[in-house]
């Protein structure tokens, strides 16, 4: 929208103070569809700012379809500010919606002498500069904003614990608030980064890294009958992959053609090095070939000038089971995509309560 300030939804009260000035000022919150502004506005006032705050219907997909022009392009970004109002705030939504916190000692016994008995997820709220400057081994980096509206991305184990940590507590305290409500097992850890860094090297991951190849090695391997597999996204494989690559997903592994799976060696591609290792673990049981993961993926493929093809068409749709068709391109200025995907969201909430909340917790 003209004139809007970037801010990511988990940060919306950490910053409110710094853009916000007057308590008289009406807050509008927007996103591109609708999710997130109701989040982000929800969030201001479970956190009691003193403004009056609306989400814009629609998002920018609203304003579009209601003949509205929209800018593009760089927008300013919400400025640092002093938080200690924002930690007041933060504090009192941990105490009205009972997100309770957990200390150093029992984080650690979780993921480590417990860490078979339970799953424990540990999210790491901060920005990329403060990740680096203090790394949490074994924490994972999420946004807040993204952890709450795709949870499912995140968190794949039911009945698991997830515990939040951030500089200031702010973002851990309004993203947790979120969980709870989708009966979530959340814990805001006590404390600062660098009371854990030290204290969790023994957590280790439960899958095993696979044996990672050079893209050299790996077009080696393929010249001596080995065969090639993308885990990538569907769309990013049919845009550009490794010349003879296959395109799967774990779902489907089990269904590769017999002739891949009784190749001497399988090279895995992927951009995300923990789905590799997971999908290797996978064809363990399913193939004796050796099994390796291409270091740096189809990235470092292509930097080390080995060839790559486009498959316009391969998959074919039928087989993209990760791909969402029906609104696609509703940020491509589609309006029939926008009214169908807004109209969906619409009838979410009626579709929750017709099975009994489906496992949300109202607090109110």
């Amino acid at each position: 929208m003209p004139g809007a300030i970037s801010c990511p939804g988990a940060e919306l009260v950490e910053k409110f103070d710094a853009f916000v000035r007057a308590p008289e000022q009406l807050v509008v919150v927007s996103c591109a569809g609708r999710t997130r502004g109701i989040i982000g506005a929800q969030s201001l006032i479970d956190a009691q700012v003193p403004n009056r705050v609306v989400a814009l219907k629609g998002g920018t997909q609203g304003w579009r379809l209601a003949g509205l022009a929209l800018e593009s392009g760089v927008v300013p970004i919400a400025p640092v500010p002093d938080i200690a109002a924002a930690r007041a705030r933060a504090e009192a939504v941990r105490t009205r919606f009972g997100l309770p916190l957990v200390d150093a000692t029992t984080l650690a016994r979780w993921r480590g002498a417990e860490a078979g008995a339970r799953t424990t997820f540990l999210f790491d709220l901060r920005d990329a500069a403060d990740r680096t400057a203090l790394p949490v081994p074994g924490a994972v980096a999420a946004p807040g904003g993204q952890l709450v509206q795709s949870l499912d991305k995140w968190v794949g184990v039911q009945h698991a614990r997830i515990v939040l940590i951030d500089a200031d507590g702010v973002r851990a305290r309004l993203t947790a608030h979120w969980l709870i409500q989708l009966g979530e097992d959340v814990h805001v850890f006590d404390g600062k980064p660098d009371d854990i860094a030290g204290g969790v090297e023994a957590a280790k991951a439960a899958i095993p890294a696979a044996p990672r190849v050079s893209p050299q090695e790996a077009a080696d391997l393929l010249k001596d009958g080995a065969r090639a597999l993308s885990l990538d996204a569907s769309a990013a494989y049919r845009a550009s992959h490794a010349v003879g690559a296959l395109w799967t997903i774990r779902p489907r592994l089990a269904a590769l053609p017999a002739d891949v799976l009784a190749a001497p060696a399988l090279v895995l591609f992927a951009a995300d090095p923990g789905v590799a290792d997971i999908a290797a673990l996978d064809l363990s049981g399913l193939t004796a070939a050796r099994i390796a993961v291409v270091e740096g993926g189809l990235a470092a493929w292509r930097a080390a000038g080995l060839p790559v093809e486009a498959s316009p068409a391969n998959p074919p749709d039928s087989e993209r089971i990760d791909y969402l068709f029906w609104a696609h391109d509703r940020h491509d200025g589609n309006p029939d995509a926008m009214r169908t995907y807004l109209g969906w969201e619409e009838q979410l909430p009626g579709q929750v309560a017709a099975e009994g909340g489906a496992g949300f917790r109202l607090v109110v």
